[in-house]
C-alpha cells in the first residue's frame, strides 16, 4: 500500500454521468428556446427543430443538401466499414448521423450553414489521424474538436476593445463592456458549436 486514498472508480463514473449534459426529449423542449441567439436560423431550418416529429435521414438530406456530402444513418451497416468518423466523411462524403438525436441534428445544421469551415476542420482532423492513428488524439485535435463542438466566432468591431480580446480579459470584454453588445461594438458573427446549441435547449444553462 502506498498510503494514497483508494480510488472509487464507480463513484467517479457516476459523478461524470451527473455532469454530462443530456438533452431533453423532443416533446419536452419549449419551442420558445429556438429564438435564442445561439439557435437563430431561417424558417426552413427552424422547422427541422420545432416540428413535432424528428426528420429522418431522407428528409434531412432533402432540407440540407451538401455538395459532395450526405447525412447517413449511423447503423451497423454504416459502421461496418470500420472507418473513423472523420475519415468516412473525407473518403466517402458520408456524415454518420444518429436518429432522433439533438446533437447530430445541430451538427447537420452547422454543416449546412458553414460547409467550407466544416470541411476544413475535417481535413485537418484527417491529417492528424493519418499521422497519429485513429486511437490517439493530440493537442491540435483537441483544439479542433473544442471549436467544432463549442466554437463561436465573435466580431469585435471597435478597435479599442481589441487589447481586451488579445489579452483574454474576458470579464472586462463581456461583462464590463456589456453595453457594446447592444451598439454593435461586439457581436456574434457565427455559432459553430453544435454541442453549445444543444445546451440552449435548456434555458438558463
Amino acid at each position: 500500500m502506498d498510503g494514497s486514498p483508494a480510488r472509487d472508480d464507480a463513484g467517479a463514473d457516476a459523478a461524470a454521468d451527473r455532469r454530462r449534459f443530456v438533452a431533453p426529449p423532443r416533446g419536452q423542449v419549449d419551442p420558445a428556446c429556438f429564438g435564442h441567439p445561439l439557435l437563430e436560423c431561417d424558417a426552413a431550418h427552424r422547422a427541422l427543430l420545432a416540428a413535432t416529429e424528428w426528420p429522418d435521414i431522407d428528409a434531412l438530406n432533402a432540407a440540407l443538401p451538401l455538395p459532395g456530402r450526405c447525412f447517413a444513418a449511423q447503423d451497423p451497416a454504416l459502421l461496418g466499414d470500420g472507418l473513423h468518423y472523420e475519415t468516412r466523411i473525407a473518403t466517402h462524403g458520408r456524415i454518420a448521423t444518429r436518429r432522433e438525436n439533438w446533437h447530430d441534428l445541430f451538427n447537420a445544421l452547422v454543416w449546412a450553414r458553414h460547409p467550407a469551415v466544416k470541411s476544413a476542420l475535417n481535413a485537418r482532423q484527417c491529417l492528424h489521424i493519418a499521422a497519429m492513428g485513429p486511437q490517439r488524439r493530440n493537442c491540435a485535435q483537441q483544439a479542433l474538436t473544442q471549436f467544432d463542438e463549442c466554437g463561436v466566432v465573435v466580431r469585435v468591431a471597435d478597435p479599442a476593445l481589441l487589447p481586451l480580446w488579445d489579452g483574454h480579459r474576458w470579464h472586462e470584454l463581456f461583462v464590463a463592456q456589456a453595453a457594446r453588445w447592444h451598439d454593435g461594438g461586439i457581436a456574434i458573427a457565427a455559432v459553430m458549436g453544435h454541442a453549445l446549441m444543444e445546451q440552449a435547449l435548456v434555458p438558463g444553462r
